[in-house]
């Protein structure tokens, strides 16, 4: 029989680090609104004469997006995170830096993120695609940022 069970990702917590660095509280995204995944598979398909079917699919690398908007509220900014501080200095420094992503999922039973997380995906070797700011007259400044890789892992906490 069926169970009935919400799904409720309620206290979740971002940390941007330089690439296989441990992650650590000095990384967490403070601030955060929003926070989205996608990955897509490219599948080349193969064909063999005198066959109507396919031959063979060749699973190509992923591609994986994640896409993270907070408010600017005196932390530090995404951008300054995924670039390690170069996007103060020089902007070519900062698009060739990489960083890994964590998106810790914690307990919907929780107050807050803290402690060991239920579910961890973790985002490595990822790249600045697009950085946009957000200044309205009725409303809170935004930062978005969107990364681009080709590594995604999933792993309980």
């Amino acid at each position: 029989m069926a169970r009935n069970q919400r799904i409720f990702y309620a206290c979740q917590a971002v940390i941007i680090t330089p690439v296989a660095n441990v992650p650590a509280d000095d990384y967490i995204v403070k601030g955060l609104q929003s926070v989205g995944m996608s990955s897509t598979f490219t599948l080349d398909q193969v064909f063999e004469t005198g066959q109507l079917a396919i031959y063979e699919n060749i699973e190509d690398i992923a591609d994986i997006e994640v896409t993270l908007e907070k408010v600017i509220d005196g932390y530090k900014l995404i951008w300054d995170l995924t670039s390690q501080g170069l996007c103060k200095s020089t902007l070519a420094g900062a698009s060739k830096a990489r960083c890994d992503v964590y998106l810790g999922i914690f307990d919907d039973g929780l107050d807050n993120a803290s402690g060991i997380p239920r579910n961890i995906c973790w985002n490595s070797g990822m790249y600045t695609s697009s950085v946009s700011y957000s200044y309205t007259v009725d409303g809170s400044a935004t930062e978005s940022v969107t990364l681009v890789g080709n590594d995604r892992f999933w792993n309980s906490g």
